[in-house]
C-alpha cells in the first residue's frame, strides 16, 4: 500500500525509546485497518482519483514545518520539510507524524514548493493528474438545483420536511426530532432504569427507521440484534453520545461493539448515524463513497475505506467543518452537518459528476482561469 495513505507516517527520531511490540502493533494495524476501498472504475479521465502527495506533519517538529513523501524504501521513507531539509525517516517512529489536510487549492501550491527544494532525481511528476471537482464547482452546481439556496422552500421540502405530521425518509428534520426526544443523556438514563436495556435497543431501531441513510439490510440486521446484546449496546451508545472521552475513542468504543453484536463491522452510515442525529451541528453522519471524493479536494490522501475508525473520523469532522465555513462564506447557509452531508452526496453523485463536467466543458475559459490561478499560487 503507498505510504501515504497510512494515517499516520514515520519519523526521523531515532533516539527516543519504543516498544518494539507496540511498534509492530501500529504498523500491522495501520496497514490492516487503512487499507482504502477498490477505487470505483471509470472511463472518464476527468473522473481519476487526483494523485496529489499528501502533506504531514511532525507533531515533535513544528519548526521543520510541512512535509511531503518522496520515496518509499521498506523500512524508511524519504521527506521533503518546508525548512529546506530532506529527511530519511525510520518507518518504526511513523506514529509521530501526522496527515496535515489542506484543499487542493492551497495543498498543490505547498506541494508544489515543496517538490521544488528536493533534490531533481526524487522528483515526482504529479502535475499530469486531473484536477479534481472543485468546491466552487459544487457550489455552482447547487445553485443551478436550488438557486435559493439551503432556506429555500424547494430545498426544505426535498431534504428536510414537506410540513407533514409524518416524516418521509429521506427528511432529515425526522431524524434529529426522534433523536432529540428520545437520546438525550436523560431519556437514554430514565429509559433503561424503567424498562431495561431491550427497551433502549428499540429506541435506537425507531430512530434508524425514520431515515433512510443506513441501507435497510443493515437496518433491518440491527433490528435483529439477540437480546444478550441488548446491554453491552444500552451501555455503549450512552458512552458515544454523551461520554466524555474523545469522538475518536467513543466511535472505536462503538464500532467494536456493534460488531460483536452483528458478527461484522458495522458501515461508515450505521457508525456514525446516532452522532449526526444527535449532534448535527458538530459531528457528520459518514456517506464514505462522497465523503471520499470531496476529500480529493478538501484533504488530497484522505482515503476513508470501508471500516469506520475514529482517527479518520476527526479528520472527516474537520472537513465537513471546513466545507460548511466555507459555503457560508459563499452566501449558503447550511443549517447543520446534514444539509452539509446531503450538498455533498448531491454534488458528487454520478449526475452531480457528469453536469459539473459538463459545465467545464460549456465554460472553459471559467476552467482556464481556475488553473491559472492555482499555477500563480504554485509559482
Amino acid at each position: 500500500m503507498p505510504f501515504q495513505t497510512l494515517a499516520h507516517a514515520p519519523s526521523i527520531d531515532s533516539d527516543l525509546e519504543t516498544d518494539d511490540d507496540t511498534v509492530m502493533q501500529l504498523a500491522n494495524g495501520a496497514r490492516d485497518t487503512l487499507e482504502p476501498d477498490a477505487p470505483e472504475t471509470t472511463n472518464n479521465p476527468e473522473e481519476t482519483v487526483a494523485s496529489l502527495p499528501s502533506l504531514y506533519r511532525h507533531t515533535k517538529r513544528e519548526e521543520w514545518g510541512l512535509g511531503v513523501v518522496l520515496e518509499e524504501r521498506v523500512d524508511r521513507v524519504t521527506m521533503q520539510f518546508q525548512d529546506g531539509r530532506t529527511r530519511a525517516m525510520h518507518l518504526d517512529y511513523w506514529e509521530l507524524i501526522e496527515p496535515a489536510d489542506r484543499s487542493y487549492d492551497l495543498a498543490r501550491a505547498l506541494v508544489t514548493a515543496l517538490e521544488e527544494m528536493a533534490p531533481e532525481e526524487l522528483r515526482r511528476d504529479w502535475r499530469k493528474a486531473p484536477r479534481p471537482i472543485s468546491l466552487e464547482e459544487q457550489t455552482a452546481l447547487f445553485r443551478e438545483l436550488f438557486p435559493e439556496g439551503f432556506r429555500s422552500a424547494a430545498y426544505t421540502e426535498e431534504h428536510r420536511t414537506d410540513g407533514r405530521k409524518r416524516f418521509l425518509k429521506r427528511h432529515r428534520d425526522g431524524m434529529l426530532a426522534m433523536a432529540a426526544q428520545s437520546l438525550s443523556r436523560a431519556a437514554l438514563r430514565d429509559l433503561e432504569e424503567s424498562e431495561g436495556a431491550t427497551a433502549v435497543h428499540d429506541v435506537l431501531r425507531r430512530v434508524l427507521e425514520v431515515s433512510s441513510i443506513v441501507p435497510a439490510k443493515e437496518r433491518l440486521l440491527f433490528a435483529k440484534l439477540a437480546p444478550e446484546h441488548h446491554a453491552r449496546v444500552a451501555d455503549a451508545v450512552r458512552g458515544l453520545l454523551h461520554g466524555k472521552a474523545p469522538v475518536a475513542q467513543r466511535l472505536d468504543s462503538w464500532v467494536r461493539t456493534l460488531e460483536l453484536a452483528l458478527g461484522e463491522a458495522p458501515s461508515w452510515e450505521l457508525a456514525t448515524y446516532f452522532l449526526g442525529a444527535v449532534h448535527p451541528d458538530t459531528l457528520p453522519v459518514v456517506h464514505p463513497s462522497a465523503f471520499e471524493r470531496q476529500a480529493q479536494f478538501m484533504a488530497p490522501g484522505l482515503r476513508v475505506g470501508s471500516r469506520p475508525m475514529g482517527i479518520l473520523y476527526q479528520r472527516l469532522v474537520a472537513m465537513l467543518t471546513d466545507v460548511r465555513a466555507r459555503l457560508r462564506e459563499d452566501g449558503l447557509d447550511p443549517r447543520d452537518l446534514l444539509d452539509v452531508h446531503d450538498f455533498i452526496y448531491l454534488t458528487l453523485k454520478t449526475a452531480g459528476r457528469d453536469r459539473i463536467l459538463a459545465m467545464r466543458s460549456e465554460f472553459p475559459d471559467a476552467t482556464s482561469e481556475t488553473e491559472a490561478t492555482e499555477d500563480r499560487a504554485a509559482a
